[in-house]
């Protein structure tokens, strides 16, 4: 939810103005300004001080025509920004008075004015779906592709509020590049260069319409002027991809001219990998997803509704969610620390009606279900062609230490190495010190502040276990600490590449890890992930 610039008090009759629908005559009821923000949006304390309320900003909130056209006559400032920040144009969008906002544009008032919150005034006129309103701020040279201060477009806002009759009119860009107007395209990207990096509602970039439609030479221009060439839609589609699958052969060509990457989940969930290998997707804050040569293990999933994330446009791993269908036909293990509540419970196990080969694993006694294996702690079983050790937590429910397809991957689930818990923390890491002789892919949980500016857990277990790759959990609310971390591990000399996700559904290659971000987020770029000293050795379990 977004939270906005509280309004100071005013007097009664203002307050009266605001909090009533104002009649507009001969139109329909206006209404209160606060309304049109996003639902659920919460009001800092008013100030204690009354503060009257500029004449214009009334009455252009009555939609008294007549009333602003006098004072402009009177040669009040275009410019003129009330109490809270608001000028004369978004003052009109805000409570929804596309007449007056006319009249206003008509006399010269600017339209890209900063307000509350970074918005501009097309952003709440498309929070708001006035489709006029809209189409008269676009032709009065509305900037459509800025960005408030939660990095929203209009578009997203509208996506928000479901106003599809504004789409077409907010993505310009995109408009240009799928119709194959070159000329457009070059315009539009150099007037706002955000427009090549902006998303439309199916999170797809211009480039991947241009790349879809077959359009070349755009394709050409929108690259030049700073697209990312393998960015990824929705389901991590690349540009590549999407011309390959649209049959657009010279736009095809061009991409691998200029060493496009071709790839989307469902390339990635079909491409042949060999023992050792593995694509992982992010999906959000403890749970991931990781691909091996014959077998898909699931980690910690917990669906966004359970988690209040906005809803994605397509469930899909690289949006961060899984649709069940799309792993339909894989072996797939799904391992579960812990279960949240009945819900999350019922959620992971419905996918047995759409998913013929799945198994679970699940570090909680209280399952309530058949076919949950639970496996006691500092024991190891079979399950769907893995071997799985369990170990205790320090947080609720267990870790895992799965060997598949010549991977030994450590799931350490909610294991926490903070002050009070660093006893147990230690106790567990070097029991799988000794267990286990090499390690490819570690995933450490990194949820608290502690843990994330210190990293002493986080570094102890690096030490202690020396793994090629290792993610931490949680860490996307952890970023600002990141940076800290890789630095910590290198200087204390260990060889393990640290990779972090930054978006819901970021995508990770090992031993060729290409960093975070061949979907919705970014790009793939390469990195490489060592092997570890002893890979081959079997995962010795006592």
């Amino acid at each position: 939810m977004r939270a906005w610039t509280p309004l100071a008090i005013a007097p009664l009759a203002v307050l009266l103005a605001q909090s009533l629908p104002a009649r507009v005559p001969g139109g329909p009821l206006a209404p209160n300004p606060l309304a049109t923000r996003s639902e659920g949006a919460m009001l800092a304390p008013l100030s204690a001080a009354p503060r009257q309320e500029s004449p214009v900003f009334e009455a252009i909130a009555r939609g008294d025509e007549q009333a602003v056209t006098a004072l402009l006559d009177r040669s009040l400032p275009l410019t003129t920004t009330n109490a809270h920040g608001y000028s004369l144009v978004h003052w009109a969008a805000l409570t929804r008075q596309p007449r007056i906002a006319a009249l206003l544009v008509s006399r010269g008032a600017p339209v890209n004015v900063t307000g509350p919150d970074g918005r501009t005034p097309i952003h709440d006129a498309a929070s708001g779906g006035d489709v006029g309103l809209v189409r008269m701020l676009v032709d009065a040279g509305a900037r459509v592709y800025t960005a408030d201060a939660l990095g929203k477009s209009p578009l997203d806002l509208a996506v928000e509020q479901g106003h599809k009759a504004l789409f077409p009119l907010l993505k310009p860009l995109h408009a240009a590049a799928d119709r194959g107007d070159l000329d457009a395209v070059r315009l539009l990207a150099q007037a706002e260069p955000a427009a090549v990096l902006a998303r439309d509602e199916s999170r797809a970039l211009a480039l991947h319409v241009a790349a879809r439609s077959g359009r070349r030479q755009v394709v050409a221009a929108l690259l030049d002027a700073g697209a990312d060439i393998n960015a990824g839609a929705a389901c991590g589609e690349t540009p590549l991809r999407l011309a390959l699958e649209h049959g657009a052969a010279e736009t095809a060509a061009f991409l691998r001219s200029k060493n496009a990457i071709d790839q989307s989940d469902d390339a990635l969930l079909r491409k042949p990998l060999k023992p050792g290998e593995a694509v992982l997707w992010f999906l959000f804050d403890a749970g991931w997803v990781v691909r091996t040569s014959t077998h898909v293990l699931v980690f910690d999933y917990v669906p966004a509704r359970h988690m209040a994330l906005p809803p994605t446009v397509r469930p899909c791993l690289s949006s961060g969610e899984i649709d069940p269908a799309q792993l339909a036909d894989q072996r797939l293990v799904v391992f579960a620390s812990f279960l949240r509540d009945p819900q999350h419970r019922d959620a992971i196990f419905s996918w047995r009606s759409k998913v013929p080969s799945v198994a679970y694993v699940v570090g909680d006694r209280t399952a309530g279900d058949p076919a949950a294996t639970y496996i006691a702690p500092r024991t190891e079983r079979s399950v769907g062609g893995l071997r799985v050790l369990a170990i205790p937590t320090t947080g609720y429910g267990e870790g895992f230490i799965v060997r598949v397809d010549g991977l030994t991957i450590f799931y350490a689930g909610d294991h926490q190495g903070s002050e009070r818990l660093w006893e147990p923390f230690v106790r567990e890491i070097d029991f799988v010190r000794t267990r286990v002789p090499a390690l490819d892919i570690v995933f450490l949980q990194m949820r608290f502040e502690t843990q994330m500016s210190t990293a002493k857990g986080v570094l102890y277990a690096l030490q202690a276990l020396r793994p090629a790759a290792m993610f931490p959990n949680s860490a996307v609310a952890g970023e600002p600490f990141f940076p800290g971390l890789v630095r910590t591990v290198a200087d204390a000399g260990l060889q393990t590449m640290v990779r972090s996700a930054r978006h819901r559904g970021d995508v990770f290659f090992y031993p060729d890890s290409r960093g975070a971000g061949a979907t919705s987020g970014g790009s793939a770029t390469e990195d490489r992930c060592p092997r570890p000293p002893n890979r081959g050795t079997p995962l010795r379990l006592r």
